[in-house]
């Protein structure tokens, strides 16, 4: 975790052209964005997560 977030900040330097009102090291801007990549990932893993407990496990077992 640490790699990257020594990564992202040594990049932002790159990156800070394109931003306009916003700091390239702003650390609210961090957490929205670790915050917003969690939600998408859990969000990603809710719908195959909810057919899978719905499936019945011989016959998945049988299918394959």
């Amino acid at each position: 975790m640490r790699l990257g977030v020594l990564g992202s900040l040594a990049v932002s330097r790159l990156v800070s052209s394109f931003l306009f009102g916003v700091s390239a090291t702003d650390p609210l801007i961090y957490i929205l964005c670790v915050l917003i990549m969690m939600i998408m990932a859990l969000l990603a893993s809710t719908l195959p997560a909810s057919r899978a407990s719905s499936a019945n496990p011989m016959d998945a077992l049988r299918s394959s």
